[in-house]
């Protein structure tokens, strides 16, 4: 995740997240019919799956979701560094940890550079999380609660309420809903958000935070 987001899950205020990936090309329309609930045999084990059905009429559409199925314990990457003694600097707040780590892992790492979230290993991961429920909709179908479940901040220093900016870093947006479209256009790129996408909405619950409160 990004820093912002790590940032948000520690606060505990992030309960949802949004993503594209195995939807991102689906033909024109489409429309949502049902999410089902199964399971598969893979090399002899049984495997929840969570599954999502288009249709455009007259043709039907299944896709498996990327990150699991409800009861599935995520781990979230983020950047890091190693200080070459066994502790471990987290980007998104600058917080050492010692980390129990395989022998022979610190030899392969510059302890110059840091790690990117996505080569960060799973025993690195300060924070675990527990699938609560999976559906898929529209980008900008996101309502105002769903806004602030996706680790929206606010502030009213300023007599009134406003919201974080992601894109200027700034106490500048009206709504929540402008301020989840700055998290999706600093993520994902100018115009993420007004090609509104077909996303799986992950819903989750911290079951873990390493170095704090359980």
């Amino acid at each position: 995740m990004s820093a912002p987001m790590v940032l948000a899950n520690l606060a505990r205020r992030k309960t949802q997240t949004r993503r594209m990936t195995g939807l991102k090309n689906i033909p024109e329309g489409y429309e949502f019919v049902k999410m089902f609930f199964t399971e598969q045999i893979v090399k002899g084990d049984e495997l929840g799956i969570a599954i999502v059905m288009l249709s455009n009429g007259s043709n039907q559409i299944c896709i498996p979701c990327p990150y699991g199925t409800i009861g599935d314990q995520l781990w979230v990457r983020e950047r890091l560094w190693n200080d070459g003694d066994g502790s471990w600097l987290y980007g998104a707040d600058h917080k050492f940890l010692p980390m129990d780590y395989p022998e022979g892992w610190l030899a392969k790492v510059d302890h110059k550079r840091s790690i990117p979230a996505i080569h960060m290993p799973r025993w690195a991961s300060r924070i675990m999380l527990e699938i609560t429920n999976i559906r898929v909709e529209r980008l900008q179908d996101i309502s105002w609660d769903d806004c602030m479940a996706e680790g929206v901040l606010s502030t009213r220093e300023y007599g009134y309420t406003a919201y974080f900016d992601f894109r200027r870093e700034k106490y500048t947006c009206s709504t929540p809903r402008e301020s989840y479209e700055s998290i999706i256009d600093s993520i994902n790129g100018a115009k993420a958000w007004d090609s509104n996408p077909w996303v799986w909405v992950v819903e989750y619950k911290i079951i873990e935070i390493k170095g704090g409160e359980k």
